[in-house]
């Protein structure tokens, strides 16, 4: 079936339709009824699919490079293996998708309910994420390299071992979350929440932690020198034998904060708060 360029008005419904491997490249499908229709392997290449409804529909292998699905509801929906390259869902509703094994380098998802979705073995490089929510989402084999997570939830959340290098994450909430093993690497965690994050193992050099929420966490023996860590929230964390050297914790909040034996050569603790902190001579500041 060809359709390419077609506009179907929003009055149109679609729902259970065969449209396995339909040309739509190009076509209007603003608000139309898809629920539940057969799309495999169907070219939506820069379709417009503006709040489209496509509650369980089959996408599976379809070609939606450059489709537009802002508001587009996919809400169990399987888009295994489809090409999502550069294709905008901001405001989408994913809950629970199959997007296992798709292409979504370059897509925008800014905003989108990913909530349960499978986003396993799938490519996301310079994907735009956000704001979105991926609240027990499958990150399973993705690499988050260069991704924008700014202001994600990703709470409770297992990304051990997971690539996150370059990635944007700031203001993210990570409450809780297990990065044990995971590449920060350049990463942006600009007032990021990472009370009872588990950090085993990362590597915090060159990472941006301004603002960020350490409360509590045990960074004993960590190496963050030259770290940046300007207004950081460190209150009662254990810096046991950390190397602080160079690092910036002017305006950080280090009160009862354990720097026993701590390296602080050339560190930068312009107007921190260090009341009851223990020092690295093991005297408490006052």
């Amino acid at each position: 079936m060809d359709l390419s360029g077609k506009t179907l008005d929003s009055n149109v419904s679609l729902s259970q339709a065969n449209l396995s491997s339909a040309n739509l490249a190009n076509a209007k499908l603003i608000q139309v009824n898809l629920i539940g229709s057969n799309l495999q392997g169907a070219n939506l290449n820069s379709t417009n699919l503006q709040s489209a409804d496509l509650i369980e529909a089959n996408l599976s292998g379809a070609n939606l490079t450059k489709a537009i699905l802002y508001y587009a509801r996919l809400i169990h929906a399987n888009l295994s293996q489809a090409n999502l390259s550069e294709a905008k869902l901001d405001k989408a509703n994913l809950t629970t998708a199959n997007l296992s094994r798709a292409n979504l380098t370059q897509a925008s998802l800014g905003s989108a309910n990913l909530t349960g979705a499978d986003l396993s073995q799938s490519k996301v490089t310079k994907v735009n994420l956000s704001g979105a929510n991926l609240s027990g989402v499958n990150l399973t084999g993705v690499s988050l390299t260069g991704v924008n997570l700014q202001g994600v939830n990703l709470s409770g959340m297992n990304l051990s071992g997971v690539n996150l290098t370059g990635t944007n994450l700031s203001y993210a909430k990570l409450i809780g979350i297990n990065l044990s093993g995971a590449s920060l690497s350049g990463a942006n965690c600009v007032g990021a929440n990472l009370d009872g994050a588990n950090l085993t193992g990362v590597n915090l050099i060159g990472v941006n932690l301004q603002s960020v929420n350490l409360s509590a966490q045990n960074l004993s023996a960590f190496n963050l020198s030259g770290v940046n860590l300007h207004s950081a929230n460190l209150s009662e964390a254990d810096l046991h034998s950390a190397n602080l050297c160079g690092a910036n914790l002017s305006y950080a909040n280090l009160e009862k904060t354990n720097l026993k034996e701590a390296k602080l050569v050339g560190a930068n603790l312009d107007n921190a708060k260090l009341a009851g902190a223990i020092m690295p001579d093991g005297t408490i500041h006052e």
